[in-house]
C-alpha cells in the first residue's frame, strides 16, 4: 500500500513537472473585467499580443463585464491551475474585498504582474461652459449634486480620486458609474454626463480631435499632453490633494497564487519580455500616455500589497468600502 502511494504521488510530481514543461499547451485567454476601448483592455491586449509572440501560441482576449471586475475575478479564480486563462486588472483589485466585489484579496489569493500606470485627467465637452478646473469646481460647490461626473464604476481609481476630492475640498458631484472608461468618455462627448473623469491615454485621442477639452490632471505638476497642450494640476485649485499625490491607476495581469510555480515562473518570463518590448512600450509611452511598470513578481507584490492597505483604507475612510479592511487582514498604510 505505502509503496503503491509513493508511486501514485511521485506520478502526479511528473505529471505536473511535464505540464509546466509544455506550457502553454494551447491559447491563452486573457480576461479583462471592464469594456472594451479603456486602460484596462488596451493594456491587457498589448500584453496579450506579446506574450503570444513570446511564446508562438495564440492568445484570446475577452471581456466579462459587471461587479466592477468580480465576475471576471471569479472566472479565472475558478479556472483550472494551467496557466491558460489570466486576469488583467487595474487597480480595483486592491477594493474587491472591502468593496465586496469578491471576496478574494489582492494579497493573499493572486499572483501579479504590475505592468503599467497612468494619470487621471478631468475633462468636459468643448462648448462646457467651464473655461477652467476652478470654475468647475466653484460652481460645484455652489451646486451640489447638480453637475453629473462619468467614471468608469465604484471603486476604481478615477472614482477614489473623485471621492477623494470631494472629501478634502467639499465637491459633491453627482458620480454616474459605466462599465468602463470607454462609455463613460462617450457618455461625457452626447452630453449624458457633464464631466469626466479617466485616463490621459483613455482620452487621448478625444482630446486630439477636440471632442473632449481638458481641464486638470490628478497630479502635482502639470502634464504636457504632446498636440493637445500643458494641462494644469489639480493641485492649482485644491492644493488640500498634495499630500495624497501621486495616486494613479495601475494595471496588470494576475493568477491564482496557488498556481504551480513553474508555471507562474513561465508566464513571468513572458511577460517580462512583453513590457520591454518595442511595441508594448509604445502603446503605453506614446499611444496611452502612461508609464510602463514591468515589475517582476517580488516587486508587483509589495507595490499590490502597499497599494492594497492605500486603497481599502481610504474607501473605508470616506465611507464607501461594505466591509472594514481588518476583516481582511489587511494593515493600515
Amino acid at each position: 500500500m505505502r509503496k503503491a502511494l509513493l508511486l501514485m504521488l511521485a506520478g502526479l510530481v511528473v505529471a505536473s513537472f511535464s505540464a509546466a514543461q509544455n506550457y502553454p499547451s494551447q491559447p491563452v485567454t486573457f480576461v479583462v473585467g471592464f469594456g472594451a476601448g479603456g486602460g484596462t483592455d488596451l493594456t491587457g491586449r498589448g500584453l496579450a499580443q506579446a506574450m503570444g509572440q513570446y511564446w508562438g501560441v495564440t492568445t484570446t482576449v475577452i471581456n466579462v463585464t459587471g461587479g466592477s471586475g468580480g465576475i471576471a475575478a471569479e472566472q479565472v479564480i475558478t479556472a483550472a491551475r494551467d496557466g491558460h486563462t489570466i486576469l488583467v486588472y487595474p487597480e480595483i483589485i486592491a477594493a474587491q474585498a472591502v468593496m465586496d466585489f469578491h471576496p478574494t484579496t489582492a494579497f493573499e489569493d493572486w499572483q501579479h504582474f504590475t505592468a503599467a500606470g497612468f494619470n487621471g485627467v478631468i475633462s468636459v465637452r468643448p462648448d462646457s461652459p467651464y473655461q477652467s478646473i476652478e470654475e468647475l469646481f466653484d460652481h460645484v460647490r455652489s451646486n451640489p449634486n447638480a453637475v453629473t461626473l462619468g467614471a468608469s464604476s465604484a471603486g476604481t481609481i478615477w472614482h477614489i480620486q473623485s471621492e477623494l476630492t470631494r472629501d478634502v475640498a467639499g465637491l459633491h458631484f453627482r458620480f454616474i458609474p459605466y462599465q468602463g472608461s470607454a462609455p463613460a468618455q462617450v457618455a461625457a462627448v452626447s452630453g449624458e454626463v457633464d464631466v469626466v473623469w479617466t485616463s490621459i491615454g483613455e482620452q487621448r485621442e478625444l482630446l486630439r480631435s477636440g471632442q473632449l477639452r481638458p481641464l486638470a490632471v490628478f497630479t502635482r505638476e502639470p502634464i504636457d499632453i504632446g498636440d493637445v497642450g500643458t494641462v494644469p494640476a489639480i493641485t492649482g485649485a485644491v492644493p488640500e490633494l498634495e499630500p495624497f499625490l501621486p495616486f494613479s491607476s495601475f494595471i496588470g495581469l494576475a493568477v491564482p497564487r496557488d498556481m504551480p510555480e513553474e508555471i507562474q515562473a513561465a508566464i513571468e518570463e513572458a511577460y517580462l519580455a512583453a513590457v520591454e518590448s518595442d511595441t508594448f512600450r509604445t502603446l503605453i509611452e506614446d499611444q496611452l500616455n502612461g508609464t510602463v511598470l514591468g515589475y517582476d513578481r517580488a516587486q508587483s507584490d509589495e507595490f499590490v500589497r502597499r497599494n492594497t492597505s492605500v486603497i481599502a483604507w481610504l474607501l473605508y475612510d470616506l465611507e464607501l468600502a461594505e466591509k472594514s479592511p481588518e476583516e481582511f487582514g489587511i494593515p493600515r498604510p
